[in-house]
């Protein structure tokens, strides 16, 4: 059956810039392995030059000033390495060779990426705060606990100690 193409909406012809969300999906998949990925290599490095066995207190912040110096440059350079091949690759996949569309993959998936991100970050934050509040409302508890334990061991304590020698004299 042949398809009249004067019949579909323009909406279906598709002659301007479009988006291929699947291109947006694999770019995005890509950034996240390469970013773990380049994450975990940069923390293997990171704890194979720090020698914690051999630090003196005078070597201690020269070494720390320098390992966080490295981790910065480093987790700096795989941001930008992952998010620039990660649009470039969905830019490729997109199915179109002009540039604005590849342009237009690249920036849509680095706004998709940053809104994760953004999602990604307030919930840990969230997922944290509520970790504290049940240890301080846990530690919190346990302390009146032990302190009326200790004044309930006090007052009886007190009340056997009295004899009636004691009360005599």
């Amino acid at each position: 059956m042949a398809i009249n193409k004067d019949a579909l909406p323009v909406s279906y012809a598709q002659p301007g810039l479009t988006i291929n969300w699947g291109s947006i999906l694999s770019g995005l998949v890509f950034i996240l392995a390469l970013g773990w990925l380049l994450f975990t290599l940069g923390s293997a490095i990171g704890m194979s030059i720090a020698d914690v066995h051999n630090l003196h207190d005078s070597d201690v912040s020269s070494k720390t000033a320098a390992l966080g110096t490295a981790a910065t440059v480093w987790i700096l350079a795989t941001v930008v390495a992952t998010y620039f091949l990660g649009g470039f690759l969905a830019g490729k996949v997109s199915g179109r060779t002009d540039k604005s569309t590849g342009l237009l993959h690249g920036v849509v998936l680095w706004s998709c990426t940053i809104i994760i991100g953004i999602i990604f970050s307030a919930i840990g934050v969230s997922g944290i705060m509520n970790a504290a509040a049940g240890a301080a409302k846990s530690v919190t508890s346990t302390g009146a606990q032990a302190v009326s334990m200790m004044a309930g061991d006090h007052m009886t304590a007190g009340h056997k100690d009295i004899g009636s020698s004691q009360l005599a004299a």
